[in-house]
Formats: structure tokens, sequence, C-alpha cells
């Protein structure tokens, strides 16, 4: 029993022992929870990789902290020593005005640890027009006490606080200068009327030419001071001033005279008034004149109106029973309030009682000559979001929206800087000399003195370009809209959207709208067809369409791809592709700038030029082919096939291809209507003309590699090519040789080859069709020459990118070409030339490259081992270079 006991004894000790043990392991782990001995203690650093940057007004930067130690996300606060220079959204930087601030970042719940960066903001460049305006506008405009002197290229405003002069611009809004309003340069517009009497200058009024105006003067007996309600007029001897006692608003006006009385001038009406027994009548009001001014009673303000008010700019003003006091104020003591017998406060600048300050008290704010104070509590600065922080247009006028401010224009035009508030509502609004204007926002817009903004489209880049219907062209670029009236002059219109879609203001105000479409655009103009989708197809035009057509002075001579047109009588003429698009509209392609819509319809071509009747249509005959060949007199040359003649003038380039047309006898229409009548024999033909008295007889030459019915370039090499400065223009059946500016035409023979007679040696060339596009004449290549729209943006493989080298010991010339993926840089002697690589339509190992600004263009032909490039264009002689590592 005395053991069990032992026992009971021994297990009972062993559990207190390890309840304590256990008790004391949870002590120290609580100890070293609070921190004490802990080796583990934490130092974050906060460091940003740069602490000076510079932006445009505009430019965005991001923040990008760097934390030890730390992890997550929203673990610093960013502050900013003047917001209207930058603002912050997220770790988002964006640059609002030009000017210098500073940020300071801090890590949250480790204040100690801090970083500033400073930003630097500066104005973008801009190229402006300066205007020249011509005699009749130029001269002094005068109204108010304000002074306008308009010279050629400049515009001076004279005020009393002094002259501003100003340089005028022009620009698609018309005529303008550029003046400071805050941080920033504002547009203000001007106008002359159309007589150029008078001047409006956008925010000061209008102003009249000095020589049509004649000072007044009021008699001294009626010099002096009227009121009436909360309107006081002061006059003098040639001014009047009117004040609003309530908000503190001041007018000057000068005094003229003219056969009707005296009169001021108000915009851009004359107002008169006249002075009678006391009383001053103006502006449709009669004035009493105030015999002598007077302080009344002490101010008694009710609760509501006492307390603490702020302005925009940080200052506040105390008021309290009876008295007033500003912060802004060195040593400024209470200024005491007086109320009148009208009920209006004020209270006196001056301890004689003079020059009054008025004060009008609303539910939550009070104004003082115009400036309007907050009450403390009232309504908060705005924070408005990113996604609204932008620059909106109204046609010609903007506002620009900021975290908690916004330039706009004022009720008279002028631009200001406000700061926004929001109310217990959550409207946000801004304080303006006369109300409060409350302002909303959507997705696209923002509508402030019931004036809708909107942002400027940015379009994307698969829509720009230039669109054409039959007669007109439209250009489309970032946010603009063009409409060309002529080859020079055209209307430029903003692009805007909103939830309705896209449109612009047109001359009108009015709003039009622009829709996109697979192929073109349609707006209030019609439906474009945009200038890339033109030259999509080389048309392809069936024989029945195919012919001479003619009227208005012009003849057309029609093939399946392309067409010949004389003007001048025939003695002019040029070769214009046909293109189809890709909702099978026809244009006459001369350039890249010019393409005409044409159509055939009912043996009939229509152009913007005119309509043109189809030649003989129906009279199409056919001879036997025993009488086809080639007819030689003196320059001419006449190439007979079964159905048509080709009539080819040497001395003076003329080359036509005629249908021949029997009714009772065989005949030909030559040159404007001129009908030859065609005589065929063995060994020639004779062309008589009745109507002019002509008669040709041509000899037929035998030849016989000559196969006439199958001589016919295929349409796709159907176009010129170049080599140096020598150029070859393949046609039909002929070949056009220019060399330095000497031209000749040669008909081509095919038996197997293509042949044809080179003028200057009397040889046989053979030219040679390749399967790339080019063609080889005389063992050398020549290379389409093809407009803008038949490139692509070039890229170089990375295996031929690199440095190509050009020396030429003999002549002392040394030449690098630096090849990069989609620019070429070009080193001669001391002087560098940067190009854009295009890659040339059915051309794989061909780029080519323009001088920008100026009319050089250079091939460059890699050779496929990847070692050489050869090099040539219009101001460089062919040049093979080799990569600096072969």
């Amino acid at each position: 029993m005395k053991n069990i006991f032992k026992t009971l004894f021994l297990i009972l000790l062993i559990f207190f022992l390890s309840f304590g043990m256990i008790a004391c392991s949870e002590k120290i782990d609580k100890d070293n929870d609070s921190g004490e001995n802990n080796e583990d203690i934490i130092n974050p650093t906060l460091s940003f990789e740069k602490l000076e940057i510079e932006l445009k007004v505009g430019e965005t930067y991001t923040l990008n902290p760097n934390i030890t130690e730390l992890s997550g996300n929203d673990l610093v606060d960013y502050t900013i020593d003047n917001e209207r220079i930058i603002s912050i959204s997220g770790t988002t930087v964006t640059a609002l005005a030009e000017g210098s601030t500073v940020v300071h970042a801090s890590l949250k719940g480790y204040d100690e640890i801090k970083v500033d960066i400073s930003f630097t903001v500066i104005t973008k460049t801009v190229e402006r027009t300066t205007a020249k305006l011509d005699a009749s506008f130029q001269g002094t405009y005068t109204a108010n006490g304000i002074s306008v002197v308009v010279e050629k290229s400049k515009l001076s405003v004279n005020e009393k606080s002094g002259n501003i002069e100003f340089t005028l611009y022009t620009d698609e809004g018309g005529l303008y200068i550029l003046d400071r309003v805050g941080d920033v340069f504002v547009k203000i517009y001007i106008t002359f009327s159309s007589d150029r009497k008078t001047i409006n200058v956008e925010g000061k009024g209008s102003f009249i030419k000095e020589e049509e105006l004649k000072e007044g003067e009021i008699p001294s007996q009626y010099q002096g001071t009227f009121a009436s309600e909360d309107i006081i007029i002061e006059t003098s001897n040639n001014s009047l001033k009117i004040t609003n006692a309530l908000t503190g608003e001041k007018k000057s006006y000068l005094v003229y005279t003219d056969r009707n009385g005296l009169f001021v001038i108000e915009g851009e009406k004359r107002e008169y008034f006249t002075i009678e027994r006391n009383v001053l009548s103006i502006f449709s009001k009669k004035y009493p004149k105030d015999e002598e001014i007077t302080l009344e009673q002490y101010a008694k303000l009710s609760e509501d109106q006492m307390g603490e008010y702020h302005y925009s700019d940080g200052s506040t003003a105390t008021v309290k029973e009876s008295s007033i006091i500003f912060d802004v104020m060195v040593n400024d003591k209470e200024r005491i309030l007086y109320q009148d017998n009208k009920g209006i406060y004020y209270y006196s600048s001056s301890i004689y009682g003079l020059n009054k300050i008025y004060i009008k008290f609303d539910e939550n704010s009070m104004s003082i000559s115009g400036t309007v104070y907050i009450k403390n509590g009232a309504d908060e600065l705005a924070s408005i979001d990113s996604s609204k922080q932008a620059q909106y247009f109204d046609n010609k006028k903007s506002i620009s929206v900021f975290n908690n401010s916004i330039m706009a224009p004022d009720a008279s035009g002028m631009t200001n800087f406000y700061n926004v508030y929001v109310n217990d509502q959550g409207m946000y609004f801004i304080d303006t000399d006369d109300s409060h204007q409350f302002i909303s926002f959507d997705d696209y817009s923002v509508t402030i003195r019931n004036t809708t903004y909107y942002k400027k489209y940015t379009t994307n880049e698969s829509v720009r370009g230039f669109y054409m219907d039959e007669t007109r062209t439209l250009y489309i670029n970032e946010n603009e809209f063009m409409v060309f009236t002529s080859n020079t002059d055209k209307i430029t219109y903003t692009l805007f959207i909103d939830q309705n879609g896209l449109f612009y203001y047109d001359e009108s105000n009015t709003r039009q709208t622009i829709t996109f479409t697979d192929t073109g655009l349609i707006c209030v103009h019609g439906t474009f067809v945009k200038q890339s989708a033109l030259n999509e197809h080389t048309a392809d035009l069936s024989e029945d369409l195919q012919g001479e057509y003619t009227g208005n002075g012009m003849r057309y001579v029609v093939y399946n791809n392309g067409l010949y047109v004389y003007t001048d009588g025939g003695s002019t003429y040029s070769y214009c592709r046909l293109t189809e698009n890709a909702i099978g509209i026809y244009y006459i392609t001369g350039s890249p700038s010019t393409n005409i819509y044409c159509k055939f319809e009912d043996n009939k071509l229509i152009n913007k030029f005119g309509t043109f009747e189809k030649t003989y249509v129906d009279k199409k005959t056919e001879i036997d082919e025993k009488y086809a060949g080639y007819y030689v007199s003196g320059v001419l040359t006449v190439v007979l096939h079964k159905d048509s003649l080709e009539y080819h003038n040497t001395s003076t380039n003329e080359e036509s291809n005629y249908y021949l047309n029997i009714e009772q006898e065989l005949y030909v229409v030559l040159n404007y209507n001129m009908e030859y009548k065609l005589v065929l024999n063995d060994d020639k033909i004779i062309l008589d003309c009745e109507k002019y008295n002509q008669h040709m007889e041509l000899n037929k030459i035998d030849d016989p590699t000559v196969n006439v019915a199958t001589t016919q370039i295929p349409a796709r090499f159907q176009r010129t090519y170049r080599y140096y400065d020598e150029y070859l223009t393949l046609r039909y059946n002929t070949v056009e040789i220019n060399y330095n500016g000497s031209i000749s035409n040669q008909y081509i023979t095919f038996d197997g080859l293509y042949r044809f007679t080179y003028p200057e040696y009397g040889t046989n060339g053979i030219l040679e069709l390749l399967d790339d596009g080019a063609i080889r004449y005389n063992d050398i290549k020549y290379l389409p020459v093809v407009s803008l729209d038949r490139y692509t943006k070039g890229k170089a493989e990375a295996s031929l990118q690199g440095v190509y080298i050009y020396n030429d010991a003999s002549n002392n010339e040394l030449i690098s070409l630096i090849v990069y993926d989609t620019t070429v840089k070009m080193v001669i002697e001391d002087k560098i030339y940067l190009m854009d690589l295009y890659t040339l339509e059915d051309f794989y190992n061909v780029l080519y490259a323009k001088l920008d600004d100026t009319k050089y263009e250079y091939f460059l032909i890699f050779s496929f081992d990847t070692g050489k490039v050869t090099l040539t264009g219009s101001q460089i002689t062919r040049k093979v270079f080799i990569k600096e590592n072969e």
C-alpha cells in the first residue's frame, strides 16, 4: 500500500514539472514575439531609377519604386508640391502645364524612409504660320479705353496697364495670337468685319477704326455719380464707368459723338445715352444722380453667414458678426462690415469710407467683388478620374481637364483656370464671377456652360490615307478629315467621337457623321473608296470595251489594262494605267495622287471630263491576212492587222491603234474624225482623206521574222523600267527608249524572242521578260519604275543586316552602308543619310530606300550569298559593297 502511494506521488510530480516547463516555453515564445532578443529585424529601403525627370505637356511617366525586404502592392505614398504642373494616378505621372515641381515618395508605415523626385515640364513645340495682312486690314482700332494696333504681321494691345505686342498667326481656324493664361499658352482668335472697319479680339470685344470715331465730351454739369438698384455709373468729361455693386464687376467706356448724339461702344453695337434733369439714360434704363455717398449702419450677420471661407488659392477669410479678416493681408486688422439702405453688405478699403468693397452671401459661399470664397465644410476640391483628364474640343474652342482643375473659356470667351469642386451629391462644378457652373462627364465628352466638348478621335492606321469618288478626293490622317476642293485647296475638319459614332463639324458648325466600311467611307459628301483599294487589280477589260472613244476635244485609245489620252488636237498624249478596285470600279491612274473614276456603259467612256463616244463600234471588219504587215513612208510606219491599223509617226512620237471599218468602202478614222479611205495592194497601201486633201502611200516591208498577230507584251510587263538614266517603257507591242531626254519608239516583233531595232545603232535589241518582274536588255537588268503605292514597308532579314563597305582606292572613295532591320544609314565622307526601307512588289531580293525630303531614290539588290549588296540610284554610280565581316 505504501508503495502504491509512492508511485502515485511520482506520477503527479512528473505531471506538474511537465506543465511548468510548457508554461516556461510559451513565455519564452511570447517574449520572442514581442520583439525582444529577436535577430530578424526588418530594415526596408526605397529607391527610384531616376530622380530628375523632364516631360513635355501631355506626356506621361511611370514611377517604378524599388523596395527591399517588403512585398506587396500600394506600399508607397506620393505627394506633389504643385498639382497644376503634374498629376499622379497610381504610379502614372501626367504632365499638365509648363513648370517645375517635386514629388515626395514615402514608404507606408516607415515615415522616415523618403525619396524626392524632381519633375520639369516643358511646352511642346508647335510649327506656326505667321500671317501677312494687306494694308486694308492695318490701322488703329479703339473702344472702351483700349486701342488695338494692327500691322502686317503684328498686333499690339494698349491698355492703361501698358502695351503688349503679339505676333499674328493663321491656321484652319483663322487669324489668332498666342497669350499666356496661367501656366500655358492659349490661342485668341481675331476676326475682321467684311468692310474691315471693325475688329473682334476674342475675349476683349470689338473695336472700331480710329478714323471712324470722334471723341465726345460730357458737359461738366452732367459729370458725377448716378445709381439705380445695384448699378453705379460714374461719368467724367470723356468716359463712363459702370460698377455692379453686388459682384464688383467694372466696365469702362470712352464716350464718342456723331450726328445722333453721345454714345459708347458695347460689343459691336453703339449704345446712345442722354442726361436730362440729373437722370442718365443708357442700356434701356434710367439712373438718377447720387448727390452724396455716405456710410450706412453697421452690419449684423446671421449665424449661417458667419464662419471661415476659403479661396481656391488656399487663402482664408474669417467672417464675424460685423467684421471680416483676410489671412493674406500682412498685419491686417478686422475690417468693419456695413449694410446700406438697400440691404447690400460692404466694407471700406480706406478709413474715410471711400472705395466700397461689396459682399454677396450665398448658401455656402460669398462673393467679394467677383471673387468667390467657399465656406469650409460646404464643398471639397474634386479628384477627377484619370480617364476623364484630357483635352476636349467644340469645333474651334477647347477645354483641358486636370486632376482637380479645368482650363475653360469664361462667359466672354477668354480661357481661364478654375478649381473644380464636388458637392455632397457628387456633382462637379466651378465658381465663376456670376454663379456655379456645373460640369458633367461621359465616356466621350464634358459639358459646361451648356456647351458639350468632345475628345479628338485618333484613327486606326488601317483607315488613314486617300479616299476617292468620281470627282473628289478625301484624306484621313491621325485625327483630321480633309476634303480637297482642287489640286491645292482643301477644307480640314477635326474628327470627334461620342456614343453615336464618329463625326465632325462642317462650315456651318453642323455635326456630320462619317462611317468607315470595308472598302472606304460614307459621309455627307458621298461614298468614297480607299485609294489603297484602287490598285488591288490591274484592269482586264473585255474586248468589246476596248477601242477608241472621242468627245470634248479629247480622244482615248483603250486597251485591256491601259489607255492613251490625246489632247491638243492629237499633238499631246500620255499613257495611263487602268485599275479596278475591290468593288469593280475602274480608275485611270497616272500617279499616286491622280486616280480618275471612269465607267463604261452603252458604248461610252464616262469620267469627270465628260462623256466620250466609241468610234464606229458596230462597223468593225476584217481583211485578208495576206495584207497584214509593216508599211513605211518616210517618218510614217503603219502596222496592218487583220482587223486594226497601228499608226506611228517617228517625228512627232505619235502612235495610235485604230479599228478597220467598212460601209461601202474600207476606211479608217485617224486623228479626230479625219476619215481616211484605205486601199489595199499586194506591196503597198494608200490612205486618202478627201476632207483635208491628203494622200499617203506606204510601201510594204518584207521581214520573215515578223508575226504581227502574236506580237504582244503580257500585261504584267507593260510598265516603265530604269537603269541609271535610261528608261524603257513597254506597251502593247512597242518599246519607248528614253536616254538622257532623247526619246524614240520602236515596234516589238516576236519569233520566240521579243525583238526591236535600236535607232542609234541600227541593231536588233532582244528583251528578256524575267520571272521576278524585271526585264533584261543587252545583258543589263532594268528594274521597274513604280509609284510608292506599289511599295510596302521593308524589313531586312537578320542575315542581310550589318556593315557593308565600298572602297575604291583609285578614286580615294570610301562609302559605307549600315543596314538595320527597317532603315539604312549611308555614310559618304562626313555626311550621313538615313533612309527608310521598302519592299518592291514582285521582287523578293530587292529593297528600296528613299531619302527623306529629297527626290533621290536608291535600290539595294542583295546577292543570295548575303556577302554583297549592289546599290543603284539617281545620285550614285552603281556600286558593289562587301560585307565587313566577309
